[in-house]
């Protein structure tokens, strides 16, 4: 792992908390190919406001980009989990060989996100607010929705959505939390093995 950040007292915030949350999810994941985290500071007020404090998002499956602000009262655990998130997005392209997810499908993103969430809160040990975004009862009617979804915008429609009104904020998260979770207990794999698992048979019949 190489972290590139912008000052010395910002690595002095960020560089322990990072190594400290990789150590961990090295220890259920061993990726195969190294991996850079670049961390930068943001102003966002999304994210301080809604997210905790720190997003984040994955280029490629060598790249890990995380926005922090030190604004928000709980940056802390939110950096915790944000890393544990992306670097399950990372180990997931790595596993399945490929360099972006660029050319996911919805059912590929489903499987991503769902497996990013529930990695995420074995890491962290606490729920994240996009993956009970909205309720269960909720989330089965919205999966219908994503399932008969043809338009190739998708992802910005059901997962991050934050400028549209149609669905609920984060419900793509959601749906793919709620699915994955309910996967990863029937199938009683491995991580590894989980990681390795094509789309439709993670995704399964959904809820």
């Amino acid at each position: 792992m190489k972290a590139i950040l912008v000052s010395k007292k910002f690595i002095g915030h960020m560089n322990p908390i990072v190594r400290q949350t990789v150590q961990k999810c090295e220890k259920k994941l061993r990726p195969k190919i190294p991996y850079v985290i670049d961390v930068a500071p943001t102003n966002d007020k999304f994210v301080i406001k809604k997210m905790g404090g720190s997003t984040g998002w994955t280029p490629s499956n060598q790249k890990i980009n995380l926005d922090v602000s030190t604004e928000s009262r709980h940056w802390k655990k939110s950096l915790e989990s944000s890393v544990a998130h992306e670097f399950n997005h990372v180990i997931r392209m790595q596993y399945l060989g490929l360099n972006s997810s660029n050319e996911f499908t919805m059912i590929d993103t489903v499987a991503f996100e769902g497996l990013a969430q529930v990695f995420e809160e074995e890491i962290t040990e606490k729920q994240s607010p996009y993956s009970k975004a909205i309720s269960e009862k909720e989330a089965t009617k919205i999966w219908k929705s994503m399932k008969s979804y043809k338009k190739s915008d998708y992802y910005w429609t059901f997962f991050p959505n934050s400028w549209q009104k149609k669905y609920p904020l984060w419900c793509g998260y959601t749906v793919a939390y709620l699915i994955v979770k309910k996967r990863k207990s029937e199938l009683d794999l491995t991580w590894t093995e989980l990681m390795r698992l094509n789309s439709k048979k993670l995704v399964g019949k959904g809820l």
